[in-house]
């Protein structure tokens, strides 16, 4: 006589699995827009041409360049700090590096210089650069956040999408001029450094030490 199976007990009775809901997958940023937390830690500054930047080539000069880097960096830099920062008074340039990317022709309306920091030591930063038309009216009298390309805008190459003209890096060390050495920075100055934090320029930097 067959045995009779005995019944299922309630720890082996088939369970209905919940069904699997959809999960919203972030979607992914277009590549060629900038996160505004980052875009934010650069500071706009709107540099004027002066007549005397051209050379016989009548565009901006190499050095003239560098000028407008250094115009737009002690701006920046007191914005940073305030008028009071240690840094107005004690620093000085270790290294500079520049990438002329477009030629700059005299005009009226004044270039945009983007400053931020791109590197952070113990008595070192690096202030990073790109040097571009302004994308409208208002960010060329300061607006951080405006979007840009490398591309002119058709038929408006001042207006719309931005063209940039140079990137640059300058390593600046904080200096005691009383004891002629380099100073480490102190807690409040690295502080505001760190909030200005953000990638590096895309510089083109070949094998230096490859020879042919």
């Amino acid at each position: 006589m067959p045995t009779p199976e005995p019944p299922d007990s309630p720890a082996t009775l088939p369970v209905d699995e919940p069904a699997d809901e959809p999960v919203d997958e972030p979607a992914d940023e277009p590549a060629d827009r900038p996160d505004p937390e980052r875009r934010s830690a650069r500071t706009a500054v709107p540099i004027a041409l002066r007549w005397a930047d051209m050379d016989a080539y009548r565009h901006v000069n190499n050095v003239q360049m560098l000028r407008l880097l250094e115009q737009a960096r002690v701006v920046a830099i007191g914005e940073w700090f305030g008028t009071s920062g240690g840094l107005l008074n004690g620093v000085v340039v270790a290294r500079q590096e520049i990438e002329y990317l477009a030629q700059l022709d005299y005009r009226a309306e004044p270039v945009v210089v983007d400053c931020w920091v791109c590197d952070l030591g113990g008595s070192s930063f690096t202030v990073a650069y790109e040097v571009r038309d302004a994308a409208d009216d208002a960010d060329a009298t300061r607006a951080a956040d405006a979007p840009y390309t490398t591309e002119p805008a058709a038929g408006a190459p001042n207006r719309g999408a931005a063209r940039v003209y140079a990137r640059a890096e300058s390593t600046l060390v904080a200096f005691d001029f009383e004891s002629g050495r380099s100073r480490r920075l102190d807690d409040a100055e690295r502080r505001s450094l760190e909030s200005r934090l953000d990638d590096p320029p895309p510089l083109r930097r070949p094998d230096r030490g490859r020879g042919r």
